[in-house]
């Protein structure tokens, strides 16, 4: 029976790609990302900057929206407040369950159906 190998390329394209797909969702379940935060008193607006994830103050229902990163909305505009402006959700806003087990399935199944064929 032949056994099934990687090259070392494919070792380090599954532990890349693997370890962006666990960040991207370690953020969003842990709520993490670092803000910044601008205000503008002359134009009473104010803009703020998510870097990886608005999780925190945006709360995602797949089953209603029906959004899939990187199909999302990144920039919105904040009218919760006294200042309008607007808001980059960064850059994995959203990213949940259902994505990682899809990129997951993605990145394995490159690989070992290239082997296949």
């Amino acid at each position: 029976m032949n056994k099934m190998t990687l090259a070392t390329k494919q070792k380090r394209f599954i532990i890349i790609f693997m370890l962006i797909n666990l960040f991207a969702l370690f953020v969003n379940f842990f709520q993490l990302s670092p803000v910044y935060r601008y205000y503008s008193e002359e134009y009473s607006t104010k803009h703020l900057v998510y870097f990886f994830t608005d999780a925190e103050y945006h709360h995602y229902n797949h089953l209603i929206d029906k959004e899939f990163w990187p199909f999302v909305e990144f920039y919105t505009e904040d009218t919760s407040s006294a200042y309008i402006g607007s808001v980059f959700r960064g850059i994995f806003p959203d990213f949940d369950f259902s994505e990682f087990a899809v990129y997951t399935f993605i990145i394995f199944g490159f690989i070992f159906i290239k082997k296949i064929w």
